[in-house]
């Protein structure tokens, strides 16, 4: 579950809250790095893949992103045999129903498939361009807090442009 008002994602499988206070100390700390493999090792930025995890509901596959100690985000990615496995079945067709999965999901949640939070923002996005999808929940960048006036830059335009389905 992500609760609105804190931001806080629940680890059903893994019995692991992450939200905003969340440091890559109690990452290290904490039974998701048991399993998990470096994707991305650029001090200061950081990401890990965390597996499979169920979470209220779905499996997905998870990863976090870290700016030294400071937790960036979470990427979500439904993990199921159904919309395209591996890359040598992949189709559009096939993205884009994992990105309805990952949308109906959220509003099970009574979550929105995009959305600005007083703690950060959640995307559900399709990326033509990588051929992927996921869901995002962004709680800083660069190291700073969340903040929503950064609307009119880059972050912002980014977030558009793989928004769009």
């Amino acid at each position: 579950m992500i609760d609105k008002n804190t931001g806080e994602l629940f680890i059903d499988s893994a019995a692991v809250g992450i939200g905003p206070r969340f440091t890559r100390k109690d990452f290290v700390s904490s039974i998701l790095s048991n399993d998990s493999r470096a994707l991305v090792k650029n001090e200061p930025y950081c990401s890990f893949s965390v597996g499979s995890h169920e979470i209220s509901g779905l499996r997905f596959t998870v990863s976090i992103s870290f700016y030294g100690d400071i937790l960036e985000s979470i990427e979500l990615t439904h993990d199921d045999e159904e919309p395209g496995s591996s890359r040598s079945d992949w189709s559009e067709e096939k993205e884009l129903k994992r990105k309805r999965i990952h949308d109906q999901w959220l509003t099970s949640l009574q979550l929105r498939t995009s959305h600005r939070h007083s703690w950060g923002e959640i995307l559900s996005g399709y990326d033509p361009r990588s051929g992927g999808n996921s869901i995002t929940i962004r709680y800083s960048w660069q190291g700073k807090p969340w903040n929503p006036q950064l609307q009119n830059g880059l972050a912002h335009r980014l977030w558009k442009l793989i928004s769009r389905s």
